[in-house]
């Protein structure tokens, strides 16, 4: 490993990661059934933007502005819709697991108990 651990280098992996989670998302969806017979919500990126959210305050702010800043999706050619907002850490977590938003940044905790729970949630 060459230099030293930086907020810079977590920020820059953390971004990369939402990125690259969105283009796995994009082909496991391609790969399930043919667009035509899919759901307009189950379409993959290249159909519909991916959708986000944030929460707000938090560090998932700093991961949301990164990304949009340094334009991450467009040079991984994803297409993310404008992220969502939101205040309550209990609805940003249930809204996710109900399905409003596609790509959540958050506490691997949190996820892995909701996965424990039932949701169908894959950790990137």
């Amino acid at each position: 490993m060459t230099g030293h651990f930086t907020r810079r280098r977590a920020l820059s992996a953390a971004a990369s990661s939402v990125a690259l989670a969105a283009a796995g998302r994009r082909h496991a969806l391609a790969q399930e059934r043919p667009a035509q017979q899919r759901p307009a919500q189950d379409r993959p990126a290249q159909d519909r933007p991916a959708t986000w959210a944030y929460l707000t305050p938090g560090f998932t702010v700093l991961v949301a502005q990164y990304i949009v800043g340094k334009a991450l999706a467009q040079k991984h050619d994803v297409v993310l819709a404008r992220p969502t907002e939101y205040t309550t850490v209990s609805a940003y977590y249930d809204d996710f697991a109900a399905g409003k938003y596609d790509i959540c940044v958050g506490s691997w905790d949190v996820l892995a108990a909701r996965r424990q729970a039932g949701v169908p949630i894959k950790l990137l």
